[in-house]
């Protein structure tokens, strides 16, 4: 009696833990999947090409329209800084003043030497950054030096209303080298619509020719052809 008691109380616990077990995995399963079904639903649908492209093309848009704004930013400051100066300095700080009464009499001392205001705004527009430049000419020049002329004449530039001439130290005559040395400063000597403009230094080097409406920007390169520099003219509007 006592070991059939004790038998069918064992069962009990042995049936009791199973179902235990059973509820605990049901319960597990069904936690997981509501969290996953959950999950799902609340994450972000993936970004199709459609979608991408709105946004890249909106992002443009936008980069298009904020550079857009600090040029007329900037624009609008700089005429309100010509308006205060040509009213007298009106808002302006004392040593912006003394600043400008300086400017106004370099000026005026220029006018005075004969110096034309034309003269004065061109050379002025030097100082601007150019922007939108266009490439017109590529072309390899001889560079002249006590020893080598070079060979055909090509230094003139569109439609010989330019003129470079180049000059450079020979390299090493003495091993039959006599082309320029491209270590040392060449000298660049421009001839553009009746005046010359001379420039000096180690290549690479850059000159602008400017003019009432646009500049010129030649840029100088050691070319591959001994004796030569690669010559590229730009044409560029003023910022």
């Amino acid at each position: 009696m006592d070991y059939q008691r004790a038998t069918e109380k064992y069962r009990r616990r042995e049936t009791q833990a199973r179902m235990r077990f059973f509820v605990r995995a049901v319960v597990f399963v069904l936690a997981f999947c509501g969290g996953w079904l959950l999950g799902v639903a609340q994450s972000p649908s993936p970004i199709n090409d459609s979608d991408y492209a709105v946004l890249a093309s909106d992002n443009a848009r936008l980069t298009q329209e904020l550079a857009s704004t600090q040029a007329e930013l900037t624009r609008t400051q700089q005429q309100r800084r010509e308006a205060q100066l040509l009213a007298g300095g009106d808002g302006t700080s004392a040593g912006e003043d003394e600043e400008a009464s300086k400017a106004q009499q370099l000026l005026a001392s220029q006018i005075a030497k004969g110096i034309t205001p034309a003269q004065i705004s061109q050379s002025l527009r030097t100082l601007t950054p150019p922007h939108k430049c266009r490439e017109i000419a590529v072309r390899d020049v001889e560079v002249v030096t006590p020893y080598f002329s070079g060979g055909e004449g090509n230094r003139n530039f569109l439609s010989d209303t330019l003129v470079l001439f180049i000059e450079g130290e020979a390299e090493a005559v003495a091993l039959g080298q006599t082309w320029y040395d491209a270590d040392k400063p060449v000298v660049v000597r421009a001839s553009y619509l009746g005046g010359e403009q001379i420039a000096e230094g180690v290549l690479p080097l850059t000159m602008h020719l400017t003019t009432s409406d646009w500049l010129i920007r030649v840029g100088l390169a050691k070319a591959e052809l001994n004796g030569y520099v690669r010559v590229r003219l730009s044409k560029c509007v003023f910022g």
